[in-house]
């Protein structure tokens, strides 16, 4: 994961760096873990042009299609990526889903927000071995107020799939109304088959089990605005706790999708709880309904 988070008005960004496989699921068990917090913005930067004191960098090619991301950390790790949309950015904005406009639940101070599925090639070095990278994955990207106050959320999904160009999804969803936290209401997203990209109409993210309380095995159901519909069994098969603004935990996994047609995709599912203080007190009330079954 790299992931960087301009606050412009303090002059400031925080970035991430994270390798990570199923031996570890934190930033002191990862493969490689790199955190800053108060890097400056250089003068010259914008968020999709820039080169930052701790070596992350972020060189754009083509505005909304191609762009190359490297971070140099001495003998530690090397990352040299490019990558180049398969599809334009879909941007999620004031459109209904189920009826229910954005901003309903993202809330005013989210001014925007776009995700692009993308091809993704280069080299990764790490720890004196080099590996190839070629396959697919995802650009999200947002830009608002990333407030560290307020009231709890209900935690939020976001769970991808990018096979090139021909098929795939993305959904943004979260527990409204009466859903749970392991039915949550799709809110967001777009899905693609056969080449054709559109946005979601309606769906659910459904977390069948846990492990230790993080998402094991999922189901995503789909329907988008020319009427198609879509069916994902997810199986994660790594898992990292990321505090994504400080206050947020994510847990970020690596997913194998299966979609209804049995071709298999793989991608992530992302699950956040802001406060992170949310989390804590769902895994306490996992615990205890342990306990009491088990008594």
């Amino acid at each position: 994961m790299i992931y960087a988070l301009f606050r412009p008005v303090a002059g400031i960004v925080t970035t991430g760096v994270h390798i990570w496989d199923a031996h570890g699921s934190e930033p002191a068990t990862t493969l490689y873990s790199n955190v800053g917090t108060h890097l400056p913005i250089p003068a010259d930067a914008d968020p999709t042009n820039y080169r930052l004191a701790n070596g992350m960098r972020c060189e754009r090619i083509e505005p909304l299609h191609a762009f190359r991301i490297g971070f140099e950390d001495g003998d530690r790790i090397g990352i040299d990526l490019h990558f180049t949309g398969v599809h334009p950015p879909h941007v999620t904005g004031g459109e209904p889903v189920e009826g229910v406009a954005l901003a309903s639940w993202w809330g005013d101070e989210r001014k925007g927000h776009f995700d692009q599925p993308m091809r993704v090639t280069g080299e990764l070095r790490l720890w004196g071995e080099t590996l190839t990278v070629d396959c697919c994955s995802i650009r999200d990207r947002s830009w608002s107020i990333r407030s560290e106050q307020g009231d709890d959320w209900p935690p939020m999904g976001y769970a991808y799939a990018t096979l090139g160009g021909d098929a795939g999804f993305n959904t943004m969803s979260r527990a409204m109304g009466s859903d749970s936290e392991d039915d949550q209401s799709v809110v967001a997203g777009y899905m693609v088959q056969a080449g054709t990209i559109a946005t979601l109409m309606r769906g659910r993210r459904l977390v069948f089990e846990r492990q230790d309380g993080r998402p094991k095995h999922i189901r995503i159901e789909l329907e988008d605005t020319l009427g198609r519909r879509m069916t994902a069994q997810g199986e994660c098969f790594n898992s990292l706790a990321f505090l994504g603004n400080t206050t947020t935990l994510l847990w970020w996994s690596l997913t194998r999708w299966t979609l209804d047609d049995g071709t298999v995709i793989w991608g992530e599912d992302g699950e956040s709880w802001w406060p992170a203080a949310t989390w804590t007190a769902f895994r306490r009330q996992l615990a205890a309904s342990q306990q009491a079954r088990d008594e």
